[in-house]
Order: structure tokens, then sequence, then C-alpha cells
């Protein structure tokens, strides 16, 4: 099996135990954005009984490869495809679809969200935390 994140090997790993050799691709603090897989590890992929990638665009390096690995048969579990993801951006507050305002309106009245006066949790723009 192969993994594309230490974080996925670690789930894989605790998920099949000791039944399976687990191979992770991205080194410990690697950038899964900018990872550019060597010609060992693609080998790996292609005879991989099982690729787990997480998707949704996190390992930007990997997909050419990956896809060209399921099309040639390898088995892919992209684990974002299987789960409800919070949208990224957007004003990041948390709003699901079924709130009463869309996404992207201007949010002039910001007094309803208390959290857009200084980002949130973020620091604020001196370099302290926010209270």
């Amino acid at each position: 099996m192969v993994a594309t994140t230490t974080i996925l090997g670690d789930v894989v790993a605790n998920v099949v135990g000791g039944n399976a050799d687990i191979e992770v691709l991205l080194p410990p603090g690697a950038d899964p954005h900018d990872y550019q897989i060597s010609s060992s590890q693609a080998a790996l992929l292609y005879t991989a009984d099982l690729v787990v990638a997480n998707g949704l665009g996190l390992e930007e390096g990997l997909i050419d490869v990956i896809e060209a690995a399921e099309e040639d048969g390898v088995n892919v579990l992209e684990v974002g495809d299987l789960l409800d993801p919070i949208p990224f951006g957007g004003g990041g507050h948390g709003h699901g679809e079924d709130d009463d305002h869309a996404m992207d309106d201007d949010h002039a009245d910001e007094d309803e969200h208390p959290a857009h006066d200084n980002g949130g949790d973020h620091p604020d723009r001196s370099g302290r935390d926010a209270d």
C-alpha cells in the first residue's frame, strides 16, 4: 500500500495494522502542494495494491502520476471524496448552505459577525492574540 502523506500513512497503518506494508511518498515536513515524485516512488505507485491519497487538490505535484497509475489499473482511494469538507474561503466564518445569507455577499452588517472584526482566532495586526 502507498499513502501520499504521513498523516494518511498513520491512518492506514492504524486501520490495517500489521497486515500490510505501507510506504509513504512525502517525507515529514514536505509541502504536498509542491512535492515532485521521484522515479522510484512513481514505480512504487504503479506496483501498489492500493494508493491512498487525500485528493481535493492537496497533492498537486502528484495528481498526474496518481491519475496515470489509476488509468493503468492501480486502485486509488481519494479520502476527500468520501467526506463532506468545509469549503475554504468565502469569508471563512463557517456558514453552511442553509444559512440566511450567501457566502458571497458583502457582509455590510458586520455586527452580526463579530469574529470578522480582527479575523476571529487570528492575531490582530499588532501581533497580539485577539481578545
